[in-house]
């Protein structure tokens, strides 16, 4: 968060990078696209997630994250 006089600048940089190193993306390259344009997901058959939790913790703290960044929300929405 950056202030002076005028404004108050809020930043999600620190959330991100904490997001980041809790799940194990800090290698990720950035895109210049959200999502793969045209991608077709399909569910897999078989056993639901052994852990569901590896599952719903990135994507609820993706949820929160879309608060301040609704350019994010159709993904994650897709995601979840």
């Amino acid at each position: 968060m950056k202030q002076n006089p005028r404004y108050i600048f809020i930043s999600q940089i620190k959330y991100i990078g904490e997001f980041l190193n809790k799940f194990g993306m800090t290698d990720y390259n950035p895109l210049s696209t959200l999502m793969e344009q045209n991608l077709k997901l399909k569910s897999i058959e078989g056993n639901a997630f052994e852990h569901a939790t590896k599952y719903k913790q990135p994507i609820g703290s993706l949820i929160y994250l879309t608060i301040n960044r609704p350019n994010i929300s159709f993904v994650i929405e897709i995601l979840s």
